[in-house]
């Protein structure tokens, strides 16, 4: 593809089956991605960053089932060897870095605009048009609402039938809204990480905390208080599942260096972005409505479900695999408001731009 893209499309994997029935689900992935821009006609390229591959499995580019027909959209898979991955501080515990990944592919972009996300995301296509008539501007960031949905989507069937299925409230599981994340099971709607503000209404009035309420959210009036404290620190950005869609202009991702490049796992990094990109003038736009994407839901007893964070906590302290906690975003968000640290969390060799990385086109 000759010209600029308009969208650089970043993910990073590794063909280790991570969440469960990975591969399907990059090839849902990718296969939907392209459909779009095609029919749509956005210039785009997707850089997929294979993080340190299994020298006991094919690669990437073996692995996936890669569109004939692609339009103006370039694919590159760009390679970190296991002897780049191995000096990283954890790495016998976390064989993919996520954000020092994504940095990779954000570095090496080329388009106007670079699309972070996962490799199991479905776009749907009213955020897909909205992208393709090139509104997005620079000095904004751009967050989505993400549905979480049945892991039977059809596979090889045409994308059209594919999103009927992902827009199906039948198929939905939950949605991570701004306001918190509710499960959408049984017909129903049960908050699993309430808003603030309703936590506030509980907090500032105790003495009326209903038992329901109590159960509901499995929160004492006194935890309540804590919750809302945190959450008025960290203020009202759209960081719920910001890592599956974060989109921002080519020299503002640079301008931040991306993701802090911190060895440790992955919660809470792409929240910091979030805020380090308003510390430095960046404005949020939040795309509602049907402007959404929708997540293929992990294996059962695979992966991350919000629902179930605690066993994945669990497993990472037994792991000594340290994670942002709530209470050290909150006091870097608090750092980063009150101009006592600077926005940038990555050196300048960020994106391991000191390493010359092997490149292909499947």
């Amino acid at each position: 593809m000759t010209g600029q893209p308009y969208l650089s499309v970043v993910v990073t994997s590794r063909n280790d089956d991570h969440g469960g029935d990975m591969t399907r689900r990059m090839n849902i992935f990718v296969d939907g991605l392209v459909s779009q821009c095609r029919h749509l006609g956005i210039r785009a390229e997707l850089i997929m960053v294979e993080w340190n591959p299994p020298i006991d499995r094919p690669p990437l580019a073996d692995a996936l089932v890669w569109p004939a027909e692609r339009g103006n959209v370039d694919l590159r898979i760009i390679t970190v060897p296991p002897e780049l991955h191995a000096r990283h501080k954890f790495a016998a515990a976390l064989p993919l870095f996520q954000m020092i990944g994504k940095n990779v592919g954000i570095r090496r972009a080329r388009g106007a605009f670079v699309m972070v996300t996962n490799v199991d995301i479905v776009f749907s296509d009213a955020l897909m048009r909205y992208i393709a008539a090139r509104r997005l501007k620079k000095g904004r960031m751009y967050r989505v609402d993400r549905y979480d949905i049945k892991a039977d989507v059809p596979t090889f069937a045409p994308h059209a039938e594919r999103l009927r299925f992902c827009e199906d409230r039948a198929n939905w599981l939950r949605v991570c809204r701004r306001a918190g994340t509710d499960n959408l099971l049984n017909g129903r709607r049960d908050t699993i990480f309430p808003n603030h503000f309703r936590l506030w209404l509980h907090a500032q009035h105790a003495r009326y905390f209903p038992k329901s309420a109590s159960r509901r959210y499995k929160m004492t009036a006194q935890q309540a208080r804590e919750f809302f404290e945190f959450h008025r620190a960290i203020g009202r950005l759209h960081t719920n599942a910001c890592g599956d869609f974060t989109v921002l202009a080519h020299e503002d991702w640079h301008r931040l260096r991306g993701y802090a490049e911190y060895e440790m796992y992955s919660f809470h990094i792409d929240t910091l972005l979030c805020h380090a990109a308003v510390a430095v003038g960046v404005k949020e736009v939040y795309l509602g409505g049907s402007r959404r994407i929708f997540h293929l839901e992990h294996s059962s007893g695979s992966g991350y479900t919000p629902d179930h964070q605690d066993k994945l906590w669990h497993r990472l302290e037994r792991a000594k695999i340290p994670r942002i906690s709530d209470a050290e975003l909150w006091d870097t968000v608090k750092a980063l408001r009150s101009g006592r640290r600077g926005p940038v969390f990555a050196p300048e060799t960020w994106g391991l731009g000191a390493h010359e990385l092997a490149e292909s086109r499947p």
